[in-house]
């Protein structure tokens, strides 16, 4: 049940990474581009969270 959740999760942040990194790097204002790359920089931390914690357990068992 949790691991679904983890890869619905999982499933939209890798969809909003691509977005977020797109508009960081074309934003025209300084702080539209920061607020980008703060969203773009916490997705790709919570990607590899999750991936971390799928692998972590696959080795325990």
């Amino acid at each position: 049940m949790v691991g679904n959740v983890l890869v619905v999760c999982l499933l939209i942040l890798g969809f909003l990474f691509p977005v977020q990194l797109i508009k960081a790097i074309r934003g025209k204002d300084k702080e539209e581009t920061e607020r980008h790359t703060i969203l773009s920089s916490l997705c790709f931390g919570l990607i590899l969270l999750i991936i971390g914690m799928f692998l972590n357990t696959a080795i325990l068992m």
